[in-house]
C-alpha cells in the first residue's frame, strides 16, 4: 500500500511548554523531525502554538504507521468508515500527554491529530477503505 503523506499536528496552548508539544508529537511519529511552528493569537490576546509536521517518505510512512499499529492496536485503527473521509484520509488521534511521557494511546480532548491518505487509481472511497482493510489484516 502507498501514501501520499502522513500529517501530525497539535496545539501548544498559552499554559504549555511548546517544547513539550514537539516532543509528543514525534513520540507519535517515533522520528526525530522537523516540526514548524505557527503562532496564532487567542481572542484573549494570549498566543497560542500550532504544531505540525509532515512525512511523506513510504519507509517513514510506513515505520510510522507500523508503531501507531503496535500502540494502538487494531482497535486503536476501528470505525474506519467513521474514520476515512470522502477523499481517503484516515484521521486518528493520541493523547498528547500520554505522548510527551513517551506512550501513545487514543485521544480525543486535546489530541495530537494524525491524518494519513492513502494512494489507491483510480480513486474512490471504497477502494481507499478497502486497501486500509487489507492493510489492518
Amino acid at each position: 500500500m502507498k501514501f501520499h503523506w502522513l500529517r501530525l499536528r497539535a496545539t501548544a496552548h498559552p499554559t504549555e511548554v511548546v517544547e513539550r508539544v514537539e516532543s509528543a508529537i514525534k513520540t507519535v511519529a517515533q522520528l526525530d523531525l522537523p516540526v514548524q511552528r505557527t503562532e496564532i493569537e487567542t481572542h484573549h490576546g494570549a498566543t497560542q502554538v500550532l504544531l505540525a509536521a509532515e512525512l511523506k517518505r513510504q519507509a517513514e510512512i510506513r515505520a510510522t504507521l507500523q508503531g501507531l499499529l503496535s500502540a494502538l492496536g487494531k482497535e486503536g485503527f476501528a470505525d474506519l468508515e467513521r474514520r476515512l473521509d470522502d477523499d481517503g484520509i484516515l484521521y486518528l488521534r493520541a493523547d498528547k500527554q500520554e505522548a510527551f511521557q513517551g506512550r501513545i494511546v487514543p485521544g480525543l480532548k486535546d489530541p495530537v491529530a494524525i491524518q494519513v491518505k492513502v494512494e489507491v487509481h483510480p480513486f474512490s472511497r471504497e477502494r481507499a477503505m478497502a486497501a486500509w482493510v487489507e492493510y489492518l489484516a
